[in-house]
């Protein structure tokens, strides 16, 4: 599982010109059950997204297609961790991590 920290490369004024295609990046990535969560930091300029258990390799290519990349607008640092704990909303993930 993975912590995808994204930061802004630009000031967000820059960034929001450009926020309506990452949106619907985001929306597919949800869609392919790759993405768990995601949201604005609330104390940096930047967001957090959440990630299934995957390849590093195959996040990476992923984050990559990202609008606000490909625009040298944000770019992402990634957090591995393997939850030994969820909450009962995310066993199903926790359990993906098992097998």
């Amino acid at each position: 599982m993975y912590i995808a920290m994204q930061k802004y490369l630009e000031p967000e004024i820059e960034v929001d010109y450009s926020l309506a295609e990452h949106m619907v990046w985001l929306r597919r990535q949800f869609e392919r059950g790759i993405f768990v969560a995601a949201g604005k930091c609330t104390t940096d300029s930047g967001r957090v997204i959440l990630v299934r258990p995957l390849d590093q390799a195959k996040l990476r290519a992923i984050l990559a297609t990202d609008p606000l990349v490909l625009r040298h607008l944000a770019r992402y640092e990634l957090v591995e961790f393997s939850p030994t704990r969820t909450a009962n909303d995310l066993l199903g993930i926790n359990e993906a991590i098992a097998s």
